[in-house]
This record gives structure tokens, C-alpha cells and sequence, in this order.
């Protein structure tokens, strides 16, 4: 896994070699050789679909995530985000985490037979699948014609399976058998400038069903200072959202809001969790990184329970509960989040997947930066609310 400064120099040649605003597209691994003005491939690309902008590696991470509002001012929004998944077969757990954290690694890996199939960056104009080379045999989407299928105006779009060359903590033990498609995608009218879709297709090449699966979407959020950010869940509209509150030491608030939710489920379950998830072990330890040591710790994430596998407790009613932070940071009442590094993690499960069989998970995330925190969470979950009724804009 690359790391920051990596990530950063990375950004700046990647944008410099292929301008995604101007379509002028490479189409080589190496980011080297220009051989059309209509593809690329690489094993990492930049891409800038509407007025979100972002890095895809092959490793499944999206990094470096900004958006820009109608103000003009570039807000940094992600740091890392990416797919959890844990398979619980008769006691034997496996897992792949793309995750950038206190460990800079992912299982995750678009390489086959020391070669790698890189990620895609397609735009909408984009048909000939033979032309370049487009990975049918792994399941790239295609339409009746044999033409490429490109969801939204502009998508990345990988294959991903397991790393088993990564042996260290969590990633130890992935999930043999399992082919993850990816396709980050974007629209480009006015009202879905602040918009992207994540599409996984997850499906089962082993020998055996899977009895037991969880699916989680993992964020590093930040804005400006990271340690004054906070996290809420809005269970009306399964939403989580980072926010920058104020506080007595420091932190002095604003108006932007970004966050995600999940559209589609396997077996139609939707958001199972919203768990604590925190950096370091100052706050909360025992649902902090440092405690992920195993396949099985992720297991618990993805189930609602901190890494000794004990359920979160609300602490305003005093009750078991599944879901974190559900407080009104608008009104300031019920379970708030404190002012932190903050991380966010959705989970779908369980659910069982059988030989060969392929299910989906689709995550919106939105940005707003409104003139308040208020009127930025409120159009937040308008917009959340609007998209769930325009199916045609997620499936596929």
C-alpha cells in the first residue's frame, strides 16, 4: 500500500500524464507510453468525474478523495476508503480489508499471474470492447452488442481477488475463491456534481458456498484539522456523515458534510451496523486499529462488536445497540460523537453466497457545504433521499 507522500507524488504525475477534465487518456500500466487519447489503464489513475476528485490503485483503495464546492475552496474528504469483507465458513474466518490505517497494506490486488490488470478509466463515449483489450473473461460489464457498459458518465473500473503475499495482521488469512468487481462511476449534471457511486460486484469462485458473509465500506474522512471531526448515523435514511463540531478545546465548527450509505444490499438487508471505529487507542481502544490484529477481529467489526467480540452499548440509554452515534449534532442531543481522528464503517450481513454466484453492494457518497452545518446535513439527506428514488442512476 502506497503511502501518503507516495499517494500525494503519485496524484501530481498521475494528473499530469492524464487529464481527466480533458480526456487526454493513457492506456499502459506504467503511466509511460501514450497509446490513445480514449483509455487508460494503470495501476493507479486519477479521476475527476464532476466536482469529486479521487485516485483508484489497484490495491481496491480509493485515496485522496476531494470536493470541490460552490465556493471554489477544495475540500480534502478522504484519505482512504474502501471495501471490508469477512466470511465466517463453519468456524473458519477469512477476510480482505482495504484499508489504509495503522498498517499500510490491503489483500486486495488486481494482479494475476504477475501481471497485473490494472484499473480502467472509461469514459461514457468509450464502446469497443476488442479495441482495448477490455477484461470480459473477469467480468467487465458489456451491454447485448458486446459493446462496453459504462455506468454513469465517466467510471474506473477493476477486478480485484485476493493478496495472499500479504501476511501481516489482518490481512493474513483472505478469502480464497473471491473475485471483487469495482466500478467507481459519476454523473455530471448540476444536481450529482457532489456525487460518486461505488459498485461491488462480490462473487463466489471457490468450491463450496459461503454459509456466512459480512460486507462493510470502510472511511478515513477528514476535513481540515482531523482532530476535530466527528461522526453521526442518521437512522431514518441509514446515512453516516462526518461533521466538524465545536468544542471547548479548539474546535470551532463549519458547514461542510460529506458521508456515504449503502443503495443496494445483498438479499435486500441494508445497513446491519454503524460501528464505532476509531484511529488510536485514546478513545475507545477497544474498537480502535491497534486492536485489528486478525481475520476474525474484522469478523466482529463487521458485526456491530469491538475486537473482544462485546456488543457497543449506547451510552445515553444504556442499551445494546447496533448502531453508533445516532445523535442530533444539530440539536445537540442523544448519542454524540466526540471531536477525533474520526473513521466510518457501514456493514451489510450476514448473508450466504454460493458457488459461482455474484452479489451486489452499492455505496452513494455525497459532499455538501452549505452556509451552515445545518442547512449542509439536512440537503445531505434531501439528496440521499432523492437518489434512492431514481433507481436508474445506481442499477445495473
Amino acid at each position: 500500500m502506497l503511502n501518503y507522500y507516495t499517494k500525494v507524488i503519485l496524484l501530481f504525475l498521475v494528473i499530469i500524464l492524464a487529464s481527466c477534465e480533458d480526456n487526454q487518456i493513457v492506456n499502459n500500466t506504467d503511466l509511460q507510453d501514450t497509446v490513445s487519447n480514449q483509455l487508460q489503464r494503470a495501476d493507479a489513475v486519477h479521476f475527476n468525474v464532476n466536482d469529486f476528485q479521487s485516485v483508484l490503485d489497484k490495491n481496491g483503495e480509493i485515496a485522496l478523495g476531494s470536493y470541490l464546492p460552490p465556493n471554489d475552496e477544495r475540500l480534502n474528504v478522504i484519505y482512504s476508503a474502501g471495501l471490508w469483507i469477512a466470511v465466517n465458513d463453519g468456524g473458519s474466518v477469512k477476510a480482505n480489508v482495504t484499508w489504509v490505517g495503522t498498517a499500510e497494506a490491503s489483500n486486495f490486488t488486481a494482479d494475476r499471474n504477475d501481471s497485473s490488470i490494472g484499473v480502467y478509466y472509461v469514459p461514457s463515449n468509450i464502446t469497443n470492447a476488442d479495441e482495448y483489450h477490455w477484461p470480459v473473461e473477469y467480468g467487465a460489464p458489456i451491454n447485448n452488442d458486446g459493446s462496453i457498459k459504462t455506468y454513469g458518465d465517466l467510471m474506473c473500473w477493476q477486478s480485484l481477488t485476493s493478496d495472499n503475499r500479504v501476511t501481516e495482521r489482518v490481512f493474513q488469512n483472505p478469502i480464497d475463491g473471491l473475485r471483487v468487481n469495482q466500478a467507481v462511476y459519476g454523473y455530471s449534471e448540476n444536481d450529482l456534481r457532489n456525487v460518486f457511486f461505488v459498485r461491488y460486484e462480490i462473487t463466489n469462485l471457490s468450491d463450496h458456498v459461503w454459509p456466512e458473509v459480512y460486507v462493510g465500506f470502510h472511511s478515513d474522512t477528514d476535513f481540515g484539522d482531523v482532530l476535530c471531526n466527528s461522526t453521526a448515523y442518521d437512522s431514518a435514511s441509514s446515512l453516516t456523515y462526518t461533521y466538524i463540531p465545536v468544542t471547548e478545546d479548539g474546535c470551532l465548527g463549519g458547514a461542510p458534510v460529506t458521508g456515504f450509505s449503502f443503495l443496494e444490499t445483498p438479499n435486500s438487508l441494508g445497513v446491519t451496523t454503524h460501528r464505532i471505529m476509531r484511529k488510536n487507542n485514546y478513545v475507545n481502544p477497544e474498537f480502535g486499529e491497534y486492536e485489528l490484529n486478525t481475520p476474525e477481529q474484522v469478523l466482529f467489526a463487521l458485526q456491530g462488536l469491538d475486537s473482544n467480540g462485546n456488543p457497543m452499548i449506547n451510552p445515553v440509554t444504556g442499551l445494546v445497540t447496533n448502531y453508533a452515534f445516532t445523535g442530533d449534532p444539530i440539536t445537540q442531543t442523544g448519542w454524540l460523537d466526540e471531536a477525533v481522528d474520526v473513521r466510518s464503517l457501514l456493514t451489510s450481513g450476514s448473508f450466504s453466497l454460493g458457488v459461482n454466484e455474484t452479489k451486489v453492494l452499492t455505496v452513494v457518497w455525497i459532499s455538501e457545504s452549505e452556509s451552515t452545518m445545518e442547512e449542509s446535513i439536512i440537503k445531505l439527506k434531501d439528496q440521499l433521499n432523492q437518489i434512492r428514488q431514481e433507481p436508474q442512476l445506481w442499477q445495473f
